[in-house]
């Protein structure tokens, strides 16, 4: 389990917190050249945006605590393995102001994405019951920025990486795309 970043971040900070689950929060503090730090709302987007890493286990609790957290929060990325499922659905992510992104239909999940307070839409074409990429758009002092991130749940019984992890990759770094992995 982990986050990796892909021509990103600069200065991250972690901390980790443990409720029947690990987690990992980072903050997004500087991005790419610009040695700006983003404590400002610009353009009704936050540009402080938190980062989350958690493999749930399937747990409840942990699923609970993940949510109370996020609704604390003005805006949010959380990166999710392993979330609470029941008949092929996610359950108990559900939380106000955000959008809650999984990689696939017609399998149970075993990751999902939730952006909250912040443009943000799905990578379908990236995205499998392993996998789920998400594209994020924001801007900072009128400028553009867009990163992609991606869940992924790595089953020890594979050989990494995924196909759909390498067209993914693939595709970052062609369209010279930011690319945030949590694992």
């Amino acid at each position: 389990m982990g986050l990796c970043c892909y021509r990103l971040c600069e200065n991250v900070t972690t901390e980790c917190v443990s409720a029947g689950a690990v987690v990992e929060q980072m903050t997004m503090v500087q991005l790419q050249q610009q040695k700006t730090t983003y404590t400002k709302t610009h353009l009704g987007v936050s540009t402080l945006v938190h980062f989350t890493q958690i493999n749930l286990q399937h747990n409840k609790s942990a699923t609970a605590l993940i949510c109370k957290q996020i609704t604390n929060l003005m805006t949010s990325v959380v990166l999710i393995q392993e979330p609470w499922v029941n008949k092929h659905k996610i359950l108990g992510l559900r939380s106000k102001d955000s959008t809650l992104f999984c990689g696939c239909n017609e399998d149970v999940p075993r990751t999902c994405v939730i952006a909250k307070g912040i443009h943000s839409y799905g990578l379908p074409q990236f995205g499998s019951k392993d996998q789920t990429a998400v594209c994020i758009n924001f801007k900072n002092f009128n400028k553009e920025y867009t990163i992609v991130v991606a869940s992924i749940y790595m089953p020890t019984d594979s050989t990494p990486p995924a196909p759909a992890t390498e067209r993914l990759i693939q595709y970052c770094n062609h369209n010279k795309l930011p690319l945030i992995i949590g694992y």
